[in-house]
């Protein structure tokens, strides 16, 4: 993990946050990368699957918790907040996905769209 010090230097010497906000946000990047991660190799093994039958089934990923979405989704504005929690909300039910994937597969779509 990268130390606050070594943020302020990619950052440059105008950089202005305090060493708790720089703080914050690393963390907050460090919770939106496990995020992304957990996703990517999601999806890899639902492709592996899928490729050696005809049945899709999408598993967990293991060792990704779910407090990396809540801290994902603190770093929305509140309309982005909902319509992310509501899209989980439907993935979850219409796609019969666990909590868990839908809220991952959630953010990265939204990460996605936001390039």
């Amino acid at each position: 993990m990268l130390s606050v010090p070594d943020c302020r230097r990619l950052l440059g010497p105008h950089s202005s946050p305090a060493d708790s906000e720089l703080q914050a946000i690393r963390d907050q990047l460090y919770a939106l990368a496990a995020v992304v991660v957990g996703v990517r190799l999601e999806h890899g093994r639902h492709l592996k699957e899928k490729r050696r039958s005809t049945a899709c089934a999408v598993e967990p990923t293991e060792g990704v918790a779910a407090k990396p979405f809540s801290t994902a989704l603190a770093m929305l504005d509140e309309w982005e907040r909902e319509r992310v929690e509501e899209r989980a909300a439907i993935l979850e039910y219409e796609a019969n996905l666990d909590r868990d994937t839908a809220e991952r597969k959630t953010v990265a779509d939204w990460l996605a769209g936001q390039r």
